[in-house]
């Protein structure tokens, strides 16, 4: 076969063929084989002989190519799979196909996640409500000390952690939370001062901030609080069997009570807050709201409990700001 024949049959091949790295390699190597054979032969006939077929080695190179194409021809499409597969196993710099993008979130899920970027923003308002609620101290006067702090609080187990006070009220001096109420006289004891801040900030911590669905669940938080098909078929019955001599633990009933609770403790310690005016009007703001659930009332359950709900979130706006 000539050199023609040779190129008319190289010029065949598709000319968009790619080559990898190891193809490149093989066709290196068979070239190198024919190179050796042919050198032995140029050795083996003598200079003279190797002038004189010069245009040999390049015939059988032309050779050699074709038959590595025509090799890889047969293979190629094999060949190509089995290198892919392996790569996407063994080489660490195959690139992984790009991760599936997420599924659209529910309304309900876009809801929750607002209502948590909400809650982890913190208003100008609240953080000076925060910082009132926080940075107090407690008064060093009208102390019980000695003996008779013994008599009183003596049993409690962080005993020296209690300040009493003359007023009556016990508290932690590490977190300055109301720790109890002592009646002297049969007189409930009444908060001045930062004591009335240490009261209402217990209060909110631990009392106000835990709510009641039409369940009768107690709930520490807000979250999720909504009319369920539950809550409808509860208040049908409720509304069926009403009687305003038996207070039922479930329905309007139980939210009612949670409702004068809460009412009766911010009003317990309004007046005692009025020089602290960020608080004083906040504690009229979510009174408000308890207060209009109140008025509203079994008669319309649906926008009355709306209501209570929003005093719900409303408190724990502020309870979420204390605790960041």
């Amino acid at each position: 076969m000539n050199n023609n024949k040779l190129s008319q049959r190289l010029n065949s091949f598709p000319k968009d063929h790619q080559l990898n790295q190891d193809t490149k390699e093989k066709i290196k190597h068979v070239l190198q084989a024919e190179v050796r054979r042919e050198k032995k032969k140029v050795e083996w006939k003598g200079l003279k002989g190797f002038i004189k077929k010069t245009k040999i080695p390049v015939a059988v190179t032309t050779a050699a190519i074709l038959f590595s194409f025509l090799l890889l021809t047969v293979k190629s499409f094999d060949f190509s799979q089995t290198e892919d597969n392996k790569n996407s196993v063994d080489d660490p710099d195959t690139e992984l196909p790009a991760e599936q993008p997420e599924m659209d979130k529910s309304e309900e899920d876009k809801d929750q996640d607002k209502l948590k970027e909400e809650k982890e923003q913190v208003s100008p308002r609240l953080k000076a409500i925060t910082k009132t609620l926080s940075d107090f101290e407690l008064p060093k006067d009208n102390r019980i000390t000695g003996e008779r702090k013994k008599e009183l609080v003596g049993n409690y187990s962080n005993f020296d952690k209690l300040i009493v006070y003359k007023s009556g009220y016990v508290l932690n001096k590490d977190n300055k939370a109301i720790e109890s109420r002592i009646y002297f006289n049969d007189k409930p004891p009444k908060a001045t001062g930062t004591i009335a801040l240490a009261y209402f900030r217990t209060l909110l911590l631990k009392e106000i901030s835990n709510h009641t669905n039409l369940q009768g669940e107690h709930r520490v938080d807000d979250e999720k609080m909504t009319i369920t098909e539950k809550d409808r078929t509860i208040m049908e019955n409720f509304l069926k069997n009403d009687d305003p001599n038996t207070q039922s633990v479930q329905g309007w009933d139980a939210v009612e009570t949670d409702i004068n609770s809460k009412l009766k403790r911010l009003n317990s310690v309004e007046g005692q807050l009025q020089e602290y005016e960020d608080l004083y009007d906040w504690i009229n703001e979510a009174k408000s709201y308890f207060k209009k659930a109140k008025e509203i009332g079994v008669k319309d359950w649906e926008k009355a409990y709306r209501k209570y709900i929003k005093g719900a979130k409303f408190v724990d706006e502020l309870k979420h700001a204390m605790n960041q």
